[in-house]
């Protein structure tokens, strides 16, 4: 984004602070008061997850748009653009409406400093403008992705919803949600509402048994998404393959899935449409692969050894002639160590880079040897662009570790007048 030209939704977010002393939602709670808690008439699917949850969203939001609803969806994280996280009917949003929803955001928000209230955080005003922006298009359902965990999140905002899903869980975030899965499982648990039905996809039994404990003693209906989709006779092979890349995707559509079944009532679709609506579909930065010049090159976002292992499986069972020259950013303290040295077995070239972003780790840092360190994510771009645009031999280039990484990599690679998508 121009930092000389910012649009007012940009100015206003830019000088919010990004935490407070306290990160219970409060401030959030008070800004929605102060906005008429217009919240409560969105019509909610709320979805949490280590992985999937990014991947299950753009699913559902693809059938539901199919079947003619209007669909506001919320996901994260942005890289360059507030407006990233916010898409109205398949659109990001406009800047017109992004510009609207954050007036009447903003001018709510001045209210609650000039009254000396907790305010909300950053990353609660975009929420909240996001959720404005749903609720002045009148959407019929709003997916809602949470950041991390689930029972603390800014978006655990509704007190009843449609849906809540919950994808697999893993090891991230773990200085916020604890080190374990149970502790990590508690919170995602959070999103669930008494007497809405709560999904959850195959996970350990630990996982598993501590959000149903959760849902037990709220009352909120519980579901293990396969043996739902087993219950009501529903075969899952009848629509793969799917045309998404990775295994781990499977899984992610059990749960979609099960969701639109038990939604049919209220939202009813045409189950023999689903593949045909999916065929296009290719949530960004997820196992998302271009050829451009007679290379390929794939893009991943996944920053945990969970994340990352599905995208080893991917490349073991689709990539095995052609050499893999690997180019990989993270954030700190992620932990994707075990991931990493799987990936660069597969691997004829490792580069390590730097992900844009204050939090990126230092491509010195890891622990294993690498052909090649180009410090500045810039001049990696353009050093591989250059060998995809002039290398004669094919090879699988693989940008990954970071969404922060495979993002930026995306805008460039959409700039080449010779990309398709595989």
């Amino acid at each position: 984004m121009n930092q000389h030209i910012l649009p007012s939704y940009a100015i206003f977010l830019n000088h919010v602070p990004p935490f407070t002393e306290k990160m219970k939602r409060t401030g959030m709670f008070n800004l929605l008061h102060a906005l008429g808690n217009f919240h409560e008439h969105l019509a909610v699917i709320h979805i949490a997850g280590t992985n999937g949850k990014g991947s299950s969203s753009y699913m559902l939001d693809t059938i539901y748009r199919g079947h003619g609803y209007t669909v506001g969806m919320f996901v994260s994280p942005y890289i360059e653009d507030y407006r990233e996280c916010i898409h109205i009917n398949g659109q990001q949003i406009s800047i017109t409406a992004m510009n609207a929803a954050t007036k009447t955001v903003e001018k709510a928000y001045l209210h609650l400093k000039k009254e000396h209230k907790q305010l909300p955080t950053q990353y609660e005003c975009l929420t909240c403008i996001g959720l404005y922006a749903m609720y002045t298009e009148k959407v019929d359902i709003a997916l809602i992705e949470t950041l991390m965990g689930g029972r603390d999140d800014a978006t655990n905002v509704f007190p009843k919803i449609r849906a809540a899903l919950i994808t697999s869980i893993g090891y991230d975030h773990t200085e916020f949600l604890g080190n374990s899965l149970i502790e990590i499982a508690s919170h995602k648990s959070g999103i669930a509402k008494s007497n809405s039905p709560i999904f959850v996809n195959s996970n350990p039994d630990e996982v598993i048994d501590t959000i149903q404990k959760y849902a037990n003693r709220i009352q909120a209906p519980f579901h293990v998404s396969e043996h739902y989709l087993s219950q009501k006779n529903i075969n899952i092979n009848d629509y793969l393959p799917l045309p998404l890349n990775g295994q781990h995707q499977v899984q992610n559509f059990s749960g979609v899935l099960s969701v639109l079944n038990h939604l049919s009532p209220l939202y009813p679709i045409d189950f023999h449409r689903i593949p045909s609506l999916l065929f296009r579909l290719q949530p960004p930065c997820r196992i998302e692969t271009f050829s451009i010049n007679g290379h390929n090159i794939t893009l991943d976002g996944s920053h945990n050894n969970e994340g990352l292992m599905a995208l080893s499986h991917y490349l073991e069972k689709e990539v095995t002639a052609t050499p893999i020259v690997l180019v990989f950013g993270s954030l700190k303290n992620k932990k994707n160590t075990l991931a990493l040295e799987h990936l660069i077995s597969l691997s004829t070239e490792v580069i390590f880079t730097t992900a844009k972003s204050p939090r990126a780790n230092d491509p010195r840092d890891y622990p294993f040897d690498c052909d090649r360190i180009i410090p500045d994510l810039d001049l990696c771009m353009d050093t591989i662009l250059h060998r995809i645009h002039t290398a004669t031999t094919p090879f699988h280039f693989v940008i990954c570790g970071s969404f922060y990484v495979a993002h930026p990599f995306r805008q460039r690679l959409k700039l080449a007048p010779s990309l398709s998508t595989i």
